[in-house]
């Protein structure tokens, strides 16, 4: 057994846990916060990035995708959490402090087995999911796990593959069900929108009805039509034209000599002419 740990010592995953947790040494003022952040913090961090990304989803121009794509991040997560359950039982690694007791463990109460780390596959499964939503977002969100996945080697509770395997899980599961992920959380979304719920899926809570105040009135077919196509014709206005017959508005008889509204065929300015009675020629 002494030899098996000797010849650990002596491999990349074991040197970068030491010289992590020498660092941990040197910095005892920032136990208390990195303890905390490790184990709670930055995954509240990421499920609060996760509702922002939610929120903003709801206003997109296709929410129903949107949303749908924001549910299925801690979904995922799960799925990931309930994958590795079997891993960590066929592959029983113990934690890297019963193996190393010189080790600084700043989280105690750890008697589970180590490989893959849950914190590291849950950060990473919602990150890589939002950043199928939103890349500024998800960028951010991939930031915040890989500095949990440090985390989990400062305090001294997982080997470096462990945690690297934790991102592996997550990943994958992410992005192998995402197609199948995103179509169920689609239809939750919709069938939300039938709901009192809707607002949680979509902002606005849909058109308004025809004559509400401040909304436009949507009965008219207007509002359906493709664009480009012209509505009825509407009939102007006739008045009778001077010179016999009848008219558009502007438009006299007799001629044909168009003039403008409230303009008489005489040039001047006024109503349009009526017909007039005729006048008799003196004998």
């Amino acid at each position: 057994m002494s030899v098996l740990v000797a010849a650990e010592d002596l491999g990349p995953d074991v040197a970068l846990l030491r010289g992590v947790n020498d660092v941990a040494r040197a910095t005892e003022w920032a136990h208390g916060p990195m303890a905390f952040l490790g184990e709670y913090g930055l995954p509240a961090v990421l499920f609060g990035l996760a509702l922002y990304a939610w929120w903003r989803a709801r206003t997109s121009a296709d929410p129903v995708r949107a949303v749908a794509a924001v549910l299925w991040a801690p979904l995922a997560a799960g799925v990931a959490l309930v994958v590795n359950v079997p891993i960590r039982e066929v592959v029983q690694r113990p934690r890297p402090f019963v193996t190393h007791p010189d080790l600084t463990v700043l989280v105690h109460g750890k008697e589970d087995y180590t490989f893959v780390s849950d914190h590291s596959t849950l950060v990473m499964a919602i990150a890589v999911g939002l950043l199928l939503v939103d890349r500024r977002i998800g960028v951010l969100a991939v930031l915040v796990a890989a500095f949990q996945g440090f985390g989990r080697l400062y305090v001294g509770v997982h080997y470096p593959t462990d945690v690297l395997g934790g991102f592996a899980l997550g990943t994958a599961v992410v992005l192998l069900l995402a197609t199948p992920g995103h179509a169920l959380c689609a239809v939750v979304v919709r069938a939300l929108l039938g709901t009192p719920l809707r607002p949680l899926v979509a902002a606005g809570g849909g058109s308004r009805r025809p004559g509400r105040r401040g909304g436009p009135d949507r009965s008219g077919d207007d509002l359906n039509r493709p664009q480009g196509v012209a509505g009825p014709s509407v009939s102007r206005p006739r008045v009778p034209a001077a010179g016999g017959g009848t008219g558009p508005l502007g438009v006299t008889g007799g001629g044909g000599r168009r003039s403008p509204v409230g303009v008489s065929p005489a040039g001047q300015p006024g109503a349009p002419r009526l017909e007039q009675e005729p006048v008799a020629p003196r004998s």
